[in-house]
């Protein structure tokens, strides 16, 4: 698994708002416009923000970050997306029905990931696993999937409907089920 790049949030939304685009077929002069009425874009935005304010602890950040935490309880339930501006996430985070979708404090995301409905990368669920998930570029936690506990996923996974990780993933697997397992590596 790669690092996460070292790049600012304002280049790490530019690579959100070019992937989001893409995915939702916006194109044209005013389509970063258009994202902003997409629900499943506010959460990724709304931490692309507080992850700006937090690079630099100046005045002016600090003055943002105050007028925008009474935003997050109105983005977490017009989209049902909870990302915690305590993890890592690299550019081009694409939530697909951001519904469900939990991101926990300390989690690692590579770049160029995407997360469907109900995927939860979370330290711990029913006492069990703890620690932060890792998890590499090009990776596709599909609808209902947990990433749970201490664990590494790596480049261009694929998790499956439903799957719980609670092992590390190989670069390039395809896992699923209950404990999730692997079916097939690319």
């Amino acid at each position: 698994m790669s690092a996460i790049k070292t790049i600012g949030a304002i280049e790490k939304l530019k690579m959100d708002v070019r992937r989001s685009c893409f995915d939702h077929g916006l194109r044209g002069k005013f389509a970063s416009l258009k994202l902003m009425i997409v629900v499943d874009f506010w959460p990724v935005f709304y931490y692309r923000l507080i992850e700006y304010c937090t690079e630099n602890k100046d005045f002016s950040r600090r003055f943002l970050r105050f007028f925008l935490m009474p935003l997050k309880p109105l983005i977490e339930g017009a989209s049902g997306a909870r990302i915690y501006a305590e993890s890592k996430i690299g550019g081009g985070l694409l939530l697909h029905q951001s519904s469900g979708v939990v991101i926990a404090p300390g989690a690692e995301l590579g770049e160029n990931c995407t997360l469907f409905s109900g995927s939860c990368i979370v330290y711990k669920a029913n006492d069990q696993g703890f620690g932060s998930p890792k998890i590499g570029n090009n990776a596709r936690l599909t609808v209902g999937c947990k990433v749970v506990g201490n664990v590494v996923v790596g480049n261009n996974v694929t998790v499956g409907a439903n799957a719980v990780v609670t092992k590390n993933v190989p670069d390039g697997a395809v896992v699923v089920g209950i404990p999730a397992q692997i079916i097939s590596i690319k």
